[in-house]
């Protein structure tokens, strides 16, 4: 008469199967929890990006609202340089501002810096040879980015090119027409994808007071 249960060598392949099993489900969850923090971390950085497109819209608007000389804009290294009035009713004050960025490798993010001088700052200064008085990274920057693949050589999340308005083009701020854009300058905001291989996010800002 047979006895009812398992052989020791049933048990074990069982057991093996068994692990198996968990060692694969520990694996696609594994999988699952990586895929989800990096959406998480991708929707994160796409947000950041959007907002700080507008902070630039905002702050290169300012340029040129004063004197409107094609000199009140620049870019050189990588660094924005604008010059404007702040109030139009003292028009002999100006002010001159530089955006300029940081690779914080230590805690992984990028980081814009709207730097200002009123000091060193005048009308027919060249506003990339100011000594900025106030040049100092340890202050809080306008815009700051979370980036896990960041170095100290990663290129900057934001970078701007100045062009001539030389035709009818679609720019902000709203309000402006495409046909009929006022300004003769343009500022190109470009904005790096996370990963290097993904698209570029770009807005092109019409000066209407230069």
């Amino acid at each position: 008469m047979k006895k009812n249960g398992f052989t020791m060598l049933e048990l074990l392949i069982g057991l093996v199967v068994a692990m198996l099993c968990m060692i694969m489900m520990l694996m696609t969850f594994k999988q699952i929890s990586k895929v989800s923090l990096e959406s998480s971390l991708d929707a994160e950085y796409d947000t950041q990006v959007q907002l700080g497109m507008l902070v630039l819209q905002k702050v290169i608007q300012n340029a040129g609202y004063g004197s409107g000389n094609a000199a009140d804009i620049l870019v050189a290294n990588n660094t924005l340089y604008l010059r404007f009035t702040p109030d139009l009713a003292t028009p002999t004050v100006i002010k001159c501002q530089a955006l300029t960025f940081e690779n914080d490798v230590t805690n992984k993010e990028y980081k814009l810096f709207l730097l200002e001088n009123t000091v060193n700052c005048g009308t027919t200064t060249s506003l990339n040879s100011i000594a900025w008085t106030n040049l100092n990274t340890t202050k809080s920057p306008l815009i700051t980015i979370k980036n896990k693949e960041i170095s100290a050589t990663t290129p900057p999340i934001f970078s701007f090119s100045v062009q001539s308005l030389t035709s009818p083009q679609k720019c902000t701020p709203y309000g402006i027409s495409n046909s009929n854009p006022s300004g003769t300058k343009t500022v190109t905001v470009t904005a790096q994808g996370q990963h290097i291989n993904e698209k570029q996010i770009q807005s092109l800002i019409c000066l209407n007071n230069i």
